[in-house]
């Protein structure tokens, strides 16, 4: 859409408002190497991503074209002469740009859902000994971090451990 007809800073919106869509693009390219969990929980904010994305560049393509942009017709192309060019009547263009803006969106909006369920369906159950494995493994990863900070503030020298107290004899 960068051409003569058009102002300069109207495809530097566009790539702006599709930033979120190359973001998107990045998770689900990260989801294909990789199925996991984690890349599977992302599949439902990708797909929401999208849909932002789409929905913004359908706004500003009617604000452009019907506050901003003077003729009554589109030029679609590139070239210096109009034979480089294919023609859209102004109303025309507009109802094209919202067409593909709600094909888009009711994809996408559908994909959200069967995403979030596919993404659900990857979590197996863990066992009673499984679950305790865990916040074991979890717990002395809480003590490790806490010893790393202390030592930190200890400025690279090991902490001393401290002795626990014994209660007095009269108590």
């Amino acid at each position: 859409m960068l051409n003569d007809r058009v102002a300069w800073w109207y495809c530097l919106v566009n790539l702006i408002l599709l930033v979120p869509q190359y973001i998107a693009a990045s998770f689900f390219i990260v989801w294909f190497g990789k199925d996991c969990v984690n890349s599977r929980g992302s599949l439902g904010c990708t797909c929401i991503m999208v849909v932002v994305s789409q929905a913004l560049l359908a706004t500003w393509a009617v604000i452009y074209f019907v506050w901003i942009y003077d003729g009554e017709t589109v030029y679609w192309g590139w070239g210096t002469t109009e034979e480089g060019y294919i023609k859209y009547q102004k109303k025309y263009f507009i109802f094209r740009e919202l067409a593909w803006a709600v094909i888009v969106l009711v994809a996408y909006s559908y994909f959200i859902c069967v995403v979030n369920r596919y993404a659900k369906n990857l979590r197996a159950e863990r066992s009673e000994d499984e679950k305790l494995d865990y916040k074991k493994q979890k717990a002395n990863e809480e003590k490790a971090e806490q010893a790393l900070d202390a030592i930190a503030k200890n400025k690279g020298k090991p902490v001393k451990a401290k002795k626990a107290k014994k209660p007095k004899a009269d108590e």
